[in-house]
């Protein structure tokens, strides 16, 4: 995985569904202006030969796009209805909005644009472009932690530019979290252009960009009382034990039950001592236990890891010995009467 401000590119996405070449700047223009409004699109150097490639990729509500320039070009646009978070990979960017400039460095941080009009000036090189709509992060701040966090965000949307640079030494930043979903995404990424829906990956790249513009939601929770017991608690339950083998985010979660981020953690804590997401693998681990002791000859383990939620055969193993002490394999083949 390519470490934030070092000298490896930002993720390629290779397998985009959407891959475009273009040569010249009017047909990259044409092509791009219904996702991000251009205007105009004039090359810096009409001299010299004109060359970009866009691969495209949504996620859910966000689109994720790699762009890579042989030579310079100046855009101009409107975000009259989208946010547009910046990855500089290499070469030299300019943005111009009302009365700001910003500049960054390659591999220095993550600009984000609000929804204004501006100007985009884009020497030779490329980087990452993450938009979605401010609605999204509304409505995934109103999860996290109420009508307060989503009255906060909205408060920091209203600043049209805003620059997160990446941490440094051990400590990860935000925007250096981000970044690494990003290389996720790329890893994940099948030679068909699909991800595994399972993993969420939507809510998760959501969830860091509205921390990044929130930083005190992600702060520990100074209170430490307990969670009164609450009916809604106990239906959350009650629905995720129906549904266990289901995808699940987050953000479903805390929409479901009505508890902030912070007070769902405490919840989980308090009442199993882990994690709503740990709490759900527990469950599912226990159910592959139960299934393997009862499998019949034409059951594998892959075949138990996939009815159990589980995607990767190789993280099933991992969980299951970390929980049991043993191989799934080992049982599965103590039931079918099959020698070790």
């Amino acid at each position: 995985m390519a470490s934030p401000g070092g000298t490896d590119p930002l993720p390629q996405l290779l397998h985009a569904p959407l891959q475009h070449r273009f040569r010249r700047p009017e047909d990259f223009c044409c092509w791009t202006q219904p996702l991000f409004r251009l205007h105009d699109c004039d090359p810096l150097e009409p001299r010299r030969r004109w060359n970009s490639s866009h691969r495209s990729l949504t996620i859910g509500a966000i689109t994720l796009s790699r762009t890579d320039y042989a030579a310079g070009v100046r855009l101009s646009c409107s975000l009259e209805q989208g946010l547009l978070f910046t990855f500089n990979a290499s070469g030299q960017t300019r943005f111009r909005v009302n009365s700001q400039i910003a500049s960054p460095a390659a591999g220095a941080g993550v600009l984000m644009l609000t929804p204004c009009q501006g100007h985009y000036i884009r020497g030779t090189g490329g980087g990452i472009l993450l938009s979605c709509r401010p609605e999204t992060l509304v409505r995934t701040a109103r999860s996290i932690g109420g009508p307060q966090a989503a009255r906060s965000l909205q408060q920091g949307l209203r600043e049209p530019i805003r620059f997160f640079a990446y941490g440094s030494g051990a400590e990860m930043s935000l925007s250096s979290s981000l970044l690494s979903s990003l290389h996720l995404v790329d890893s994940l990424l099948s030679p068909r252009g699909t991800l595994p829906a399972a993993l969420r990956l939507d809510d998760l790249i959501s969830r860091q960009l509205v921390l990044l513009l929130c930083p005190e939601l992600a702060a520990d929770d100074d209170e430490t009382g307990p969670i009164p017991a609450s009916s809604s608690f106990e239906l959350l339950l009650e629905w995720l034990s129906s549904h266990v083998v289901d995808p699940h985010s987050l953000s479903d979660l805390e929409a479901c039950s009505g508890y902030s981020r912070r007070a769902l953690q405490r919840a989980f804590q308090q009442r199993f001592g882990c994690g709503p997401m740990q709490w759900l693998r527990r469950r599912r681990l226990a159910l592959a236990l139960e299934q393997l002791s009862r499998a019949s000859t034409a059951d594998s383990v892959a075949t138990v890891a996939r009815r159990c939620g589980y995607l990767s055969l190789a993280s099933f193993s991992r969980d299951f010995r970390r929980a049991y002490g043993r191989q799934p394999s080992e049982i599965l083949r103590a039931n079918q009467g099959l020698p070790d």
